[in-house]
């Protein structure tokens, strides 16, 4: 099972059939966790066909509904979903064929009714019992869990290659990556043409392509940078980013790229064929891609702001104490920030002021603009 959706506050005047609090809850998660990895609770399935994402709501309202219309609500906890379907935890035995109607919230807040058919019933320990739920109609996960492209959410657990079919412009030359989506990729139905860097790519027609694989160094730019330009220039459809990540300035590039999905290197084949998966085995819209895309957005540029609030904090403590040195460091780490939420007035003024004090060890000179860097870190403009 894979990520946690970053669940509201827990609503205490509420409860579930089991009773528990948010102590307790987080408790028997982490308990029947750690029985699904060692084995121990039978969970494992192989040929299990939609990954399970842990989906932590405890108070969850589910309608039991019978044919003859005696419908019963009842509140229960949550414990993951998938594509297909939604697992819960109860405080009795619930039989399969039961039908059943539910209400999930979307990361945008907007409801979603969905119904579906009891599928099993484990009993977990004590008064326990985990129902699992599958859906009439699939849904689409990154709805409901707020997503991290670093950590991008596939909800295909295995997809045949032959299952595979649309069209798919690959961006870059980078010989660690490229060898490999060939091979990959020969395996499946998809066209795909190769191109060398992003300017050869608009040759090609990008809107004539379902999506577009690229390499972090993707020629004359970054893979970042071409997605930004790509969304720029209209192109709506997924875009999936492909290489080495191990900085944090580069996976926050990343994250602010509009781009759909990030693949690490070295490539792993089920990885990418999952990643494919994705978006061409289900049914996207356009607005809710673009949703997906802004949750990385938003939520990168709300870290990356905290962290400058922080730096602001950490160089008026430097100032006070007229320490060079670390108004030097702290200046470069506001340096590696600014750009990424397009504060270029940050970005000039920590970058003279890191220059001159490496240069002449006194901060005396500078204490106007280290200043006004303080006020800039702490100021977050309206556009952004």
């Amino acid at each position: 099972m894979k990520r946690q959706n970053e669940s509201k506050p827990l609503k205490t005047n509420r409860r579930n059939t089991l009773g528990l609090d948010q102590a307790v809850y987080r408790e028997l998660l982490n308990k029947l966790e750690h029985q699904h990895h060692s084995g121990g609770s039978g969970l494992k399935a192989p040929n299990r066909t939609h990954t399970r994402l842990q989906y932590h709501e405890p108070y969850l309202d589910l309608e039991f509904q019978t044919i003859e219309g005696h419908n019963r609500s009842i509140t229960v906890a949550a414990r993951n979903i998938s594509r297909g379907g939604l697992s819960v935890l109860h405080s009795s035995f619930t039989y399969t064929g039961t039908r059943i109607r539910t209400k999930l919230n979307r990361i945008d807040g907007k409801p979603h009714h969905a119904t579906g058919t009891v599928v099993r019933c484990n009993h977990r320990g004590g008064v326990v019992h985990e129902i699992g739920i599958r859906f009439d109609t699939p849904i689409i996960v990154q709805e409901f869990i707020r997503p991290d492209i670093m950590q991008c959410v596939r909800t295909h657990e295995r997809v045949r290659t032959r299952d595979l079919n649309g069209s798919a412009l690959i961006i870059g030359n980078d010989p660690t990556i490229i060898p490999f989506l060939r091979e990959y990729l020969l395996q499946t139905n998809v066209k795909y043409s190769f191109s060398e860097d992003a300017t050869a790519s608009q040759n090609q027609n990008p809107e004539g392509f379902d999506m577009i694989l690229s390499c972090l160094d993707a020629g004359d730019t970054t893979g970042a940078e071409l997605a930004q330009n790509l969304r720029k220039q209209g192109y709506k459809r997924p875009i999936v980013l492909i290489g080495p990540c191990n900085d944090d300035v580069t996976k926050n590039k990343i994250r602010l790229s509009t781009a759909d999905a990030f693949i690490p290197t070295p490539i792993d084949e089920n990885d990418l064929l999952c990643t494919l998966g994705e978006y061409m085995l289900t049914s996207w819209d356009e607005d809710i891609l673009q949703a997906v895309r802004t949750q990385y957005v938003t939520q990168t540029g709300d870290a990356l702001y905290t962290q400058l609030s922080k730096l602001a904090v950490m160089l008026d403590q430097h100032i006070r104490t007229a320490d060079a040195l670390q108004v030097f460091g702290t200046c470069n780490k506001i340096l590696s920030l600014a750009p990424l939420v397009g504060l270029s007035s940050l970005e000039k003024n920590a970058k003279e002021v890191a220059n001159a004090v490496a240069e002449s060890g006194d901060i005396n000179e500078h204490l106007q603009t280290l200043h006004e860097i303080k006020a800039m870190c702490v100021t977050r403009p309206k556009a952004a």
